[in-house]
């Protein structure tokens, strides 16, 4: 065995040894870690973080990051909704049929692909994620998201997306009260309305009065729904992005990722990986 071949496995032992001692701990950290199988490359069904917050608030790019840094998966839990409304569209079922709006969720028709980039959606072999953003998506979006039948159908979709993955960062609004109430860690994202109102002109071209009505808007009517509101989960930690760029951002979170213990888990789990690899 070759010098540096040797010093690969000497490290990834090290990492396993190291994340076997942290599991065989006392406390609630063990409580919540100890699922955690490297050598079978599976991992508890917890092994969520979520970010939510209101509109512009840079919940996705920090998703993203996040999860790129940790080796994990991530999904917009919002987009969900504009890609059922725009499938529904396409298929010409009303926003107010509940009845056909669940039967898509599921079937052929309604599919959920996440990629290192986006949270895409495609019905009978067509990509329609550049589609759900459009205006009329943005209109219909919401008639379907209040339906309850809707909700659930999409609240168990979600839920599942955590099989068979190490890890999942989650995005949204309602992700640590509802979709992903036990996740290992939760963030809640606020903005200021002017911060987040340039984003939105920016990304828009639109002027800023008009955006701050268009967030304020959606922030109220997320708010205030019957079900599923937009709120902090009790647990959350608040990040403030009014004045952070999205590689600070990502850095505040890896240093509460840190703070609770996770990070140096998921190295390990890593390490053990290239472990089972050499061997």
């Amino acid at each position: 065995m070759g010098r540096g071949r040797r010093s690969q496995l000497t490290s990834a032992l090290g990492a396993v040894i190291s994340l076997l001692s942290c599991c065989a701990g006392s406390g609630s950290r063990t409580r919540r870690h100890r699922n955690i199988v490297v050598f079978y490359g599976r991992m508890a069904s917890n092994n969520v973080i979520t970010i939510d917050g209101g509109a512009h608030t840079g919940k996705s790019t920090a998703a993203q990051r996040l999860a790129a840094q940790l080796g994990w998966d991530w999904v917009s839990t919002g987009a969900f909704y504009r890609g059922l409304a725009c499938v529904a569209d396409a298929a010409g079922i009303a926003p107010d049929d509940e009845a056909a709006l669940v039967g898509l969720i599921g079937s052929q028709e309604f599919q959920v692909v996440l990629t290192a980039e986006a949270t895409r959606f495609e019905s009978k072999g067509r990509d329609l994620t550049g589609e759900i953003f459009t205006p009329r998506i943005g209109d219909l979006t919401p008639r379907i998201s209040r339906l309850p039948g809707v909700r659930a159908g999409l609240l168990q979709a979600q839920r599942d997306l955590i099989r068979g993955r190490r890890g999942l960062v989650v995005e949204g609004r309602d992700c640590g009260t509802v979709v992903f109430p036990d996740a290992l860690l939760k963030f809640w994202f606020i903005v200021s309305d002017e911060a987040a109102g340039a984003r939105w002109a920016k990304s828009h071209q639109s002027t800023l009065p008009e955006a701050l009505e268009h967030i304020r808007e959606r922030n109220r009517r997320d708010a205030g729904r019957a079900t599923a509101q937009m709120k902090p989960a009790s647990d959350a930690i608040t990040v403030d992005t009014s004045d952070l760029d999205p590689d600070a951002v990502r850095k505040l979170l890896i240093h509460h990722c840190q703070q609770a213990g996770l990070v140096s888990l998921f190295t390990a789990s890593q390490s053990a990986n290239a472990f089972s690899t050499i061997l």
